[in-house]
């Protein structure tokens, strides 16, 4: 099988890293590495990366930091979220 590495941008990754909070440097030890492009994740550890973070999957793919109000609403305590599952 062909591992397939992706180029996430770097912003996205340290944002969406800093409100995650401390864990997710642990989960994800070449965190560090990724975001200074010495290391590209797979495509897989990128996904993981998305899902453990709340962030939508594409906005690591933006070539430009995708808008701070996304963010702010992905992250607002105050918003309840409703799963369908």
């Amino acid at each position: 099988m062909t591992t397939v590495r992706v180029e996430p941008n770097p912003l996205v990754l340290a944002f969406a890293a800093g409100y995650a909070g401390p864990y997710i440097w642990r989960r994800f030890p070449k965190l560090r590495e990724w975001i200074s492009g010495d290391k590209k994740p797979t495509l897989r550890q990128l996904e993981s990366f998305a899902k453990a973070t709340d962030v939508p999957f594409g906005f690591f793919l933006l070539s430009e930091f995708p808008d701070v109000q996304l963010f702010t609403f992905l992250y607002d305590d105050d918003y309840e979220r409703c799963d369908d599952e």
